[in-house]
Order: C-alpha cells, then structure tokens, then sequence
C-alpha cells in the first residue's frame, strides 16, 4: 500500500513498482500482473496499448469501474499481482478475495500511514506499507513499512529543479 497526500507521487510509484514486478529484475523473477487503471492515468492506453511502460507480463484495462475491472482481471486473467490506483472503501471487499486466492496486492490511497495502518480491514491486507511525505525543504521521504507495522528504513529523494 502506498499512502501521501495527493500530488507526491503515488501513481508515478505505482507505474514503476508495476514494471519491475512484471518484467522482473536480476533479483526477482518476472510476476504476471494485473491493472486495473480506471482513469488512464498509470498506463495512458490509447486503443488498447499502453503508451507508459508496464511490464511486459502486465495486462491492462482501463476506462470502467475499478471495482467491476478488478473482478474480471482476477476471475479471467488469474494474476499473481493486482494492482490498482487510489483504492477506496469500495475496493476492500475485492482485495480480500484477492489475498485469498493467493494474489498480491499493490494499490495506492491518499492520506498518511496512520489513516491506514491502523484501519483493521487495510492492515490485514498489505504486507508492506510506503509513505511519501514532504518535507520543509522541498525534499521527499519514503517510509516503508512492514507488516507489523514498524519502520524498515527511510530514504529521502532530493527534489530536483533541472
């Protein structure tokens, strides 16, 4: 799950953790993945491609209800990862059925760590948790998260105005 206020960039994260999970990294085996991309915004479909990269083992569908689009990726396309941008209350039921089929989760939420960590029905869902936050100076902090809900390490990205 990754949590900020709006602006920081969540879908940009989301985007790029998708990419690496389905095209795999020297580490980590390729995953199929699934997005459910309700308003384009993570993979800019045009006609059915998406112009952002994805992954080569992600499959895409955008423009129609997030909640309905994830019942059809998860019943049809049978991914080892479900990923989906700003979840919402609607979208909890689903991520529980997703868990129990044995798929993992990556969605994104507005707001702070401590909204979420401590809702019951989100904290069961996710194994890891990310925060973005800003700082004074302009610069981010991401904060991870393990499933116990302790602090794992903080890295901080310089703002760049190049």
């Amino acid at each position: 799950l990754i949590v900020s206020p709006p602006g920081l960039g969540k879908t940009t994260l989301l985007r790029d953790l998708v990419r690496l999970i389905s095209d795999g990294t020297g580490i980590h085996r390729p995953l199929t993945t699934s997005l459910a991309d309700e308003r384009g915004e993570v993979a800019a479909c045009i006609s059915g491609i998406p112009q952002n990269d994805v992954g080569q083992n992600t499959d895409v569908m955008d423009g129609g209800s997030k909640t309905d689009t994830m019942i059809m990726l998860l019943r049809t396309m049978a991914p080892q990862v479900l990923a989906a941008d700003e979840a919402g209350e609607e979208d909890i039921k689903i991520f529980a059925q997703a868990k129990k089929w044995g798929t993992a989760l990556l969605t994104t939420a507005h707001g702070t760590i401590k909204q979420h960590l401590f809702d019951q029905k989100i904290s069961e869902l996710f194994s890891r948790y990310i925060e973005i936050q800003i700082d004074n100076d302009c610069s981010r902090n991401v904060l991870i998260y393990d499933q116990n809900r302790q602090l794992m390490t903080t890295v901080e990205i310089e703002r760049s105005y190049e």
